[in-house]
This record gives structure tokens, sequence and C-alpha cells, in this order.
């Protein structure tokens, strides 16, 4: 369960969980009983009671700060270096999105090209300087960058008018050409998405 969001996310932990299931790219996870069993009908989900723990109320009462949202376990993979990885990009792009130009340092994040395997997936030329939603776009495969560093959006995403104005869009490069993002990474990227 997330208890902390970005910059520095933190985690609660609830329980343990088994994969039982794999459908559509996601998974599910059943967690143990008390007594340790899964599938257990006279012993539910321990972690899911602890995680679904309280009651509706027919009116907001503001004073009731009480977490009461279903929660979710998952594996996360620690990403040691991440601090490290997002102040090389802020140095090597000037502190600005490589997109939109944005200088707000506080919604300015580290992106990965190639997905995060480990301390080797820091390198500044696997990563790119994004504004929070432009960061968003691309991890979820609307938005692409071009062999000639040029933005490209997905259908879905030129169907708004959101960001339509950022199609064809150079790519704010940084100054030292040894950092510039990989072309073979944003060409798999590109692939992923099925974006051209």
């Amino acid at each position: 369960m997330k208890r902390k969001p970005k910059p520095g996310v933190a985690y609660e932990v609830l329980g343990l969980g088994l994969v039982t299931k794999w459908e559509h790219g996601f998974f599910t996870i059943e967690g143990f009983s008390d007594s340790g069993g899964v599938h257990d009908a006279e012993q539910p989900d321990a972690t899911r009671l602890r995680a679904t723990n309280g009651s509706n109320h027919e009116t907001f009462d503001a004073e009731n700060d009480q977490d009461l949202r279903e929660k979710t376990l998952t594996h996360v993979a620690i990403r040691r270096d991440q601090a490290a990885f997002r102040a090389a990009l802020l140095e090597a792009y000037g502190g600005k999105c490589c997109i939109t130009g944005c200088t707000l340092k506080d919604a300015l994040e580290a992106a990965h090209i190639a997905p995060y395997r480990g301390d080797h997936s820091h390198h500044v030329q696997n990563g790119l300087l994004f504004r929070s939603d432009i960061h968003t776009l691309f991890d979820l495969g609307l938005l692409v960058i071009t062999e000639g560093y040029r933005v490209k959006l997905s259908p879905a995403a030129l169907k708004g008018d959101s960001y339509v104005n950022l199609e064809g869009k150079q790519l704010l490069l940084p100054d030292d050409r040894a950092h510039y993002p990989s072309r073979d990474a944003l060409d798999r990227h590109r692939k992923w998405a099925g974006v051209y």
C-alpha cells in the first residue's frame, strides 16, 4: 500500500500474497488466511480484511481521516540510486522537461526509456526528464519519441485537445551529445507502444 507519493515513494506491507493467475497483462494475487491457507472458505484472506477494514457512511464526515480505501498487494522492485538518476537527468537537461520546457523542479520526473531492470538501467542515455503528466503518457505508450527526436502521439492521445500541440515537437536535447537518449531504447519503446 502506498503511504507516501513521489518523490521518495514509501510503501506499507500489508501481508504476503501468492500469484494465482495471469490474464491480459495483470496478475491476480491472493493473500493467505491467518492459518496460512489460500482459498480458505472458513478463514478469509487476512490481508484483504486488514486492507479493507472499515464501513461505509451515508454522509461525509470531514473529521474522519480513517483510510478505508481497498488496498492491492504488489511486489515492488527497489530502485536503488533513483535520486542520483534524477539528479543526473536534471543536470543533463538543464532542469527542463525535454518536451514542454517546464522548469518547476517538483513537477519534473526521471523517466526510464527501457524499463528499469537494476542499477545499469540508471544510465543517462536511458532516461528522459519529463513533466509528470508527460512521463505518464510516455509510460502508457501514448507518447513516443521518433528517430529524429520528435514527439509522436498515439491516436488516442490525439483525440483530445490537451496534448495535440505536442505532436511533432522537437525534443530539447542535452548540450552534451554523450547524454542524448539512446536511439535503440527509443526504437524499442515505439515498437512496444505500437506508435510509428
